[in-house]
């Protein structure tokens, strides 16, 4: 699921995007990490839950939160629970849960944060 919401994002412009870590920050200023936390399966409909943490770091205030916001906001199904294709092969309904919320401020750098639930038939 991961690495299909790593697709999607490159596709809208996100670059440095990582998967399950952030380096440090004085390393690469400007990352994106993506953070599955839990994915339980319904033993009822086979529909498996992913909660997936967005965190966003960059240069200054208003492009971490922009760019926090953007994210979760491209991956939101909205009240219709419109069906979002990541790539060729996956397809789910993503909700906010969280989010963007100031993580951490350093010498030159802030990270934003939001929390989603991604549903998909597996």
């Amino acid at each position: 699921m991961t690495d299909s919401i790593k697709t999607y994002l490159s596709g809208f412009g996100f670059e440095n995007i990582y998967i399950d870590m952030m380096p440090a920050a004085e390393k690469v200023k400007d990352a994106a990490g993506i953070f599955e936390w839990s994915n339980p399966r319904s033993k009822t409909t086979g529909e498996t839950s992913h909660y997936i943490q967005f965190q966003v770091r960059r240069t200054n205030y208003d492009s971490a939160r922009s760019d926090c916001g953007y994210i979760l906001e491209l991956l939101d199904s909205g009240t219709e629970e419109r069906l979002i294709r990541l790539d060729g092969s996956t397809s789910c309904i993503g909700s906010v849960r969280k989010g963007p919320l100031l993580l951490e401020r350093g010498a030159g750098f802030v990270t934003f944060y939001g929390e989603m639930v991604f549903w998909k038939n597996e």
